[in-house]
């Protein structure tokens, strides 16, 4: 009886060993800024997923410094994190802390950057396609309302790989109508963060105020862009680019919206789906090394689909 009672609780205490172990396994984000909105939509994802998988999860903000994102790969490793999620800054200079997560046997996944590292699984868009979708609307727009001469400016970026394919795709789209001078580019502009957009757009307008269009590369220049002018009263000016949110959604459901079309790369599936793939190599089980998440076009003329995405 004694021999049966003490196999019994060896293995309750075993099972509970083991469900303790299953609760502490935890998962963390790193990303730029959870401030701006299309991170709050992906970082969402990841807190469903996480959710119902009934696991742990925490998210860190990088702030665009890769010397606090080698910090918080520090601080992940010191409590014992399972797997970290995490948009790499920059694809060379984010390596140490990619490094460093992996060499202390840190599940690695990471989503919307890239880095020049192996890493467990990558979530990706294909960030020319995000681009380029926009580029072929303008097309249609400019040639079935026989624009011509339209004066646009292009707010772009050079400093990340998914950003010059975005800008890439988004030009080539609209070359021919820029070598038939149905657009004619009056400015090309370097931009990044909210208050070195705003202060750009400013400029530009100031120089150049008969600008018609403007096309922005992402949701940080594009949220800039509008409120810029919203604030200098300049309602006559065409906008596109990429990175629908909901706020940007509910702009193009006001009555004569200027903002014509914006693709989106669905950052709350991204998130979701990397929270997932985090916790299945935790797990051991096999993971898609790449999975690409498909992109959409959203326009001001489809109110339906908009309002869907709104709601979701």
């Amino acid at each position: 009886m004694k021999r049966i009672f003490l196999l019994l609780t060896v293995c309750i205490i075993q099972t509970l060993a083991v469900s303790c172990k299953k609760q502490n396994a935890l998962i963390a984000s790193i990303c730029f800024d959870s401030n701006i909105e299309w991170f709050q939509e992906g970082i969402q994802g990841m807190e469903d997923a996480s959710s119902e998988n009934h696991i742990k999860f925490i998210s860190y903000n990088s702030y665009y410094d890769t010397g606090m994102e080698f910090q918080l790969a520090e601080k992940l490793v010191k409590s014992h994190i399972k797997a970290v999620i995490i948009s790499p800054i920059d694809y060379t200079k984010s390596v140490p802390a990619i490094d460093f997560l992996k060499k202390h046997g840190v599940k690695v996944v990471t989503w919307n950057t890239f880095v020049n590292y192996p890493v467990d699984s990558e979530v990706i868009v294909n960030s020319q396609k995000l681009g380029e979708i926009t580029g072929t609307y303008l097309k249609e727009y400019v040639n079935e309302h026989k624009l011509s001469e339209v004066k646009a400016a292009f707010i772009t970026n050079n400093s990340y790989t998914i950003a010059k394919e975005r800008c890439n795709g988004f030009k080539s789209a609209v070359q021919s109508l820029v070598d038939s001078k149905k657009i004619i580019v009056k400015a090309e502009i370097n931009s990044e963060l909210t208050e070195e957009t705003k202060r750009n757009v400013r400029t530009l307008l100031n120089d150049h105020p008969d600008i018609q269009l403007i096309w922005c590369w992402n949701q940080t220049t594009l949220s800039a862009c509008l409120q810029t002018l919203k604030e200098m009263e300049r309602t006559d000016i065409l906008i596109c680019g990429t990175d629908l949110t909901k706020s940007i959604a509910l702009e193009m459901l006001r009555p004569n919206s200027k903002v014509l079309a914006v693709s989106v790369q669905n950052p709350y599936l991204m998130g979701y789906t990397a929270l997932e793939n985090a916790l299945n190599t935790i797990k051991g089980k096999d993971v898609e090394r790449i999975v690409e998440i498909p992109v959409n076009l959203y326009t001001s003329q489809d109110l339906d689909a908009l309002e869907e995405y709104i709601a979701r």
